[in-house]
């Protein structure tokens, strides 16, 4: 977990003496909150038996313009099984997306307030899934879709509050840790994150 949240912090040292002179390109961002699970669910199980309060990801978005642009992020989420303390599903994400700002596409911050807007962002990356009954880590790809509601704190400050659901590609332990086959064949799994946060925009410019 270490080297990408370095990786990340020398990425802002870099960039921020990078900006553009009309607004600040660079954010970066840091979110907690609830994870989820959708499939694969075992038999006899719930989907409820693993949600919890384990999500944590941290992020850098660059805007080409106030209406595009990317963010590359790592991610930890974790699954635990409330029957056993034991038992548990580890995955650590490094994505990269593309973001789009749909309230300033239509208008929304002109026509109505500029303290809110509203971000929708999809793309995929690598996935490493630590299952509590396996050695080593199992990489696996994912893909991920979501939107952003965005309030304005300060001028380099906004509250966010994020849903997502990633789909996980070829995953062979379940929530709970355990093989999903015992001839090792693999599924596709899927999850939801809801979290809030808050994002620092780099630069003296004041955010749109």
């Amino acid at each position: 977990m270490k080297r990408p949240i370095l990786i990340l912090l020398l990425l802002i040292g870099f960039i921020s003496t990078a900006q553009n002179k009309d607004f600040n390109q660079f954010s970066v961002d840091v979110n907690y909150g609830l994870s989820i699970p959708v499939a694969p669910i075992l038999e006899n199980r719930n989907a409820s038996d693993f949600i919890g309060y384990n999500a944590f990801s941290l992020g850098v978005r660059y805007m080409f313009n106030p209406k595009f642009g990317l963010r590359a992020s790592y991610g930890n989420v974790k699954f635990q099984d409330k029957n056993s303390k034991e038992d548990n599903l580890k995955f650590n994400n490094f994505n990269l997306q593309g973001y789009t700002n749909l309230a300033y596409l239509i208008g929304f911050n002109r026509d109505f307030s500029k303290d809110f807007s509203l971000l929708l962002h999809g793309g995929g990356g690598i996935t490493l899934a630590k299952a509590s009954t396996a050695a080593n880590n199992e990489r696996i790809g994912n893909i991920i879709i979501g939107t952003t509601p965005l309030y304005k704190l300060a001028d380099n400050f906004d509250l966010s509050a994020d849903i997502s659901y990633t789909i996980t590609l070829k995953q062979h332990f379940g929530y709970n840790g355990q093989l999903l086959d015992p001839d090792y064949k693999s599924q596709t799994g899927s999850y939801f994150n809801f979290t809030v946060g808050f994002i620092y925009y780099i630069g003296k410019k004041i955010a749109e």
